[in-house]
């Protein structure tokens, strides 16, 4: 997860079929039932606990805000999205290889699109 040019989480993103994907949170939970909302109480002190994450009031804004930008879309739209002809997904993506996405494709991807949308 980048907040504009700084990664705020250390995951490593990777390209699995359906989309990126972090990898450590699709191992946390890939047993769990299909269509059935994950749920996790946990404590802020928990939170600091969690392997490979960093946990600050910032993660939770940037994640926050992801959540309300997306929360309504359709899952075939998050698909176009994710799946954007020349992403970081895209340009990573070979079939069942689940290749790591690396950071500064997603900075430079990221600074691209926001160019775009800001000028």
């Amino acid at each position: 997860m980048f907040d504009g040019r700084n990664k705020t989480l250390r995951n490593t993103t990777c390209a699995f079929d359906y989309g990126p994907v972090f990898e450590d949170v699709y191992y946390e939970f890939e047993s769990q039932q299909d269509n059935v909302p994950i749920n996790i109480d946990i404590s802020v002190k928990e939170l600091g606990t969690l392997p490979k994450t960093v946990y600050s009031p910032k993660v939770r804004a940037i994640t926050e805000r992801v959540i309300d930008a997306f929360k309504d879309k359709e899952s075939s739209s998050l698909i176009d999205i994710t799946h954007a002809f020349g992403g970081p997904w895209y340009k990573a993506y070979e079939r069942g290889s689940n290749n790591i996405i690396d950071d500064d494709t997603i900075i430079e991807y990221n600074d691209k699109v926001l160019s775009e949308l800001y000028g």
